[in-house]
């Protein structure tokens, strides 16, 4: 697979050089991870959410806050953190505009963080829940570093080819890991590789959705692992043209 991922980098580099107009990582996919900012909801409260580090070993604490446009604290309502992941709230605020907390896994975990205004809640997302809630913040603890990178090209008009390549921070040859690439939208995998510290594969998309994908190093496996030893932040397209 990795030869196959090899061969198409090869055939991307003869397309560039034919002159095809802006097709490394013109917005569809970063050149770099993704990392996660302030994102807000919608109304009326737009949440917004922030994490103070991305990618940090297992027991390290990171701190995940939430702001609103408006004090909770004159209404009904809320300002809920969750770990999308497990399904846990993590802190629950019933006054201000800023609510916090720091948490962190003694074990590798990829925690992603959402924000809600709503009725007091032990889950997400919360009854009564005044709008969509914040966008995501990503965690990755890790035992092992992970990162993702990807370079997209367009075969033809309707389809266009990604280039993933997944970089572990230890050969996974002398142990019992691989490092996988799945894509995290469809949970379909991408490619594997059983020995080294670099992983690339191929993959053809539609022009139009948003997809997802994701590295791990991982035991070998065929559908998105919750048990993990590394885990890269999410790499998305931006679907194409449009």
């Amino acid at each position: 697979m990795v030869k196959r991922a090899t061969n198409i980098l090869r055939s991307t580099r003869r397309l560039l050089a034919l002159g095809l107009p802006a097709l490394i990582l013109a917005g569809f996919v970063p050149a770099t991870l993704p990392t996660p900012a302030a994102a807000g909801g919608n109304g009326p409260f737009y949440p917004s959410i922030a994490v103070s580090a991305s990618d940090v070993s297992p027991g390290t604490g990171v701190t995940v806050t939430a702001t609103t446009s408006i004090d909770v604290g004159p209404t009904p309502y809320y300002t809920q953190i969750y770990d999308m992941t497990t399904g846990a709230r993590i802190v629950s605020c019933g006054s201000g505009t800023v609510c916090s907390a720091t948490t962190s896994y003694q074990y590798p975990h990829f925690g992603r963080f959402q924000a809600f205004v709503g009725a007091n809640s032990f889950s997400p997302p919360p009854p009564n829940t005044q709008g969509s809630g914040s966008s995501e913040a990503d965690v990755a603890w890790n035992a092992i570093d992970v990162t993702l990178r990807g370079l997209v090209v367009f075969p033809s008009s309707t389809q266009y080819g990604v280039v993933l390549t997944a970089n572990s921070a230890v050969d996974v040859g002398p142990t019992p890991y691989y490092i996988e690439i799945f894509n995290i939208t469809t949970g379909a995998e991408v490619g594997s590789c059983g020995t080294g510290t670099s992983c690339s594969a191929s993959t053809i998309l539609p022009v139009g959705p948003v997809y997802t994908f994701q590295a791990f190093v991982t035991d070998l496996t065929t559908t998105v692992p919750t048990n993990f030893r590394g885990a890269s932040l999410y790499a998305t397209t931006g679907g194409g043209k449009g």
